[in-house]
């Protein structure tokens, strides 16, 4: 845990950023969680935009004004959250968030990740190996291609080659994509692995990093 955030000129700056960057947020209202994405804040009206996930928009309903939420994500090298209130929609999907006075950096990085020259072969029909970037215990990032249309919360399963382990079998959850001048990556979580195979890969992170 890091010191948060508090000062409004580096609160505004931060979710300025994540606005460009994320491409994927979770909104939490009691047990019920909400993907969707955090738009640019608008710190002289006190507010922000949160656009829910267009593919769960059907099953989900707007928080009561006033009503608390917890705002999570993740960037490639720290987890954030804050606490906020819902102010109301601005329309049909896309709701008001009051800018939050406090921002935790509320996780650091669980399991160690290597660098690793890999390739990822999803099990679609005649679909391309996609490179891998880094690989922990705890899953893995990948390239995207420009057409990619690969979205945050989808389910992946495939084929991961790593260099100097057997071939493994992977089900895995896009957790985060983020862009950049070097292009697009997507950060993936295990949804299920076999616990030798994660032993092996922690065995070869443990190897290559001492």
């Amino acid at each position: 845990m890091t010191a948060p955030l508090t000062n409004a000129t580096a609160i505004q700056e931060h979710l300025h950023m994540m606005a460009e960057r994320l491409r994927g947020s979770v909104l939490s209202m009691g047990t019920l969680q909400v993907f969707g994405q955090l738009g640019y804040p608008h710190m002289e009206l006190g507010q922000q935009s949160f656009q829910v996930d267009p593919k769960i928009l059907p099953l989900v309903s707007a928080p009561k004004p006033g009503q608390t939420v917890h705002v999570q994500y993740e960037t490639s090298t720290a987890g954030f959250g804050f606490m906020t209130s819902y102010i109301g929609p601005y329309c049909d999907g896309l709701w008001r968030l009051a800018i939050p006075q406090n921002i935790d950096c509320h996780w650091e990085r669980r399991h160690q990740r290597l660098k690793v020259q890999a390739l990822f072969r999803p099990n679609h029909h005649a679909a391309p190996y996609q490179h891998v970037n880094e690989v922990s215990e705890g899953g893995f990032s990948i390239s995207l291609d420009p057409e990619s249309v690969l979205s945050v919360d989808a389910q992946i399963q495939g084929t991961l080659s790593v260099r100097n382990l057997t071939p493994i079998t992977v089900f895995a959850r896009v957790r985060r994509i983020d862009e950049s001048k070097d292009g697009r990556t997507a950060g993936c979580s295990f949804d299920d692995i076999d616990p030798k195979d994660r032993a092996l890969i922690k065995q070869l992170i443990r190897k290559q990093l001492g």
